[in-house]
């Protein structure tokens, strides 16, 4: 268990159980539909796959965070990401996923401090870079992660969607490297 210092107290990081498969599908889904009334296409509420959840928590790579009793957010850490990355070493560098806040408690900074715990993790590990990814049309969470001196390192293209791809050198900060 971590414990992460927020704006509203201080809340623990616990990797999830199998039984906690319901929980983390409802955060999900309350953050697509949070993001989709702020106008912000990047995640569809139902569309999670759940054998693909199911694994995850299954290999110990998705978390929970509570604050007291209560549930306030989820994150997934991988150690590598073929699909988005498929160039990049999985030596290097540890991947985000479905890092998603609770229904009320969105703007509490959360989100970041989750993003923090997880360069942390990636950073004790002895991997040297944060990687994820989000939809290059959503210039929101795009300026999240830039105002966070995480760097765009170009764009993935599928038919149906794009892609842009982040990457934070951990220690010391380089974005042109």
């Amino acid at each position: 268990m971590d414990s992460i210092a927020t704006p509203v107290g201080t809340i623990t990081v616990n990797r999830a159980r199998i039984s906690d498969f319901n929980c983390v599908l409802a955060i999900l889904d309350s953050a697509a539909g949070w993001l989709m009334s702020k106008g912000i296409n990047q995640w569809q509420v139902g569309s999670w796959p759940h054998e693909r959840i199911k694994e995850r928590i299954d290999r110990g790579e998705t978390y929970l965070a509570k604050l007291g009793d209560r549930i306030v957010g989820t994150i997934t850490l991988q150690w590598s990401d073929e699909f988005y990355w498929p160039t990049s070493s999985s030596n290097d560098a540890g991947y985000v996923h479905a890092l998603a806040v609770a229904d009320g408690f969105h703007g509490l900074q959360i989100g970041l401090q989750l993003l923090h715990w997880a360069e942390r993790k990636i950073a004790e590990s002895g991997r040297r870079y944060v990687r994820l990814n989000c939809m290059a049309e959503n210039q929101a969470i795009c300026r999240y992660y830039e105002r966070d001196g995480i760097c765009s390192r170009g764009e993935v293209q599928d038919p149906r969607w794009r892609a842009r791809l982040y990457e934070k050198k951990l220690s010391p900060f380089d974005c042109q490297s």
